[in-house]
């Protein structure tokens, strides 16, 4: 069965999303930017999931912290696991 792909014109959202406002608040605007990669690498990958293995490549790429990946990815709800893969969930 064929998944339809994010568009990612959906996901790249202001920051007056009260969401976005808290991640930024708390964790800087480069908390954003980390944000704005994951979708984006989400958006190309297979069924729109990545592993939580493939983080840990993703943050040396980004060169950032694994903390501050986890941040992103747990504290804000972002992201919904399932299956112990991550894909966006910030469609409001």
């Amino acid at each position: 069965m064929q998944t339809q792909k994010l568009d990612p014109k959906k996901f790249y959202y202001s920051v007056r999303n009260p969401k976005i406002q808290k991640l930024i608040k708390e964790q800087g605007c480069v908390s954003f930017g980390i944000y704005i990669c994951i979708v984006d690498l989400l958006v190309d990958a297979e069924e729109n999931k990545l592993p939580y293995s493939e983080w840990i490549n993703i943050a040396k790429h980004l060169d950032v912290p694994l903390s501050k990946m986890d941040a992103v990815l747990f504290d804000y709800n972002l992201f919904k696991n399932v299956g112990g893969n991550y894909f966006t969930i910030l469609q409001d």
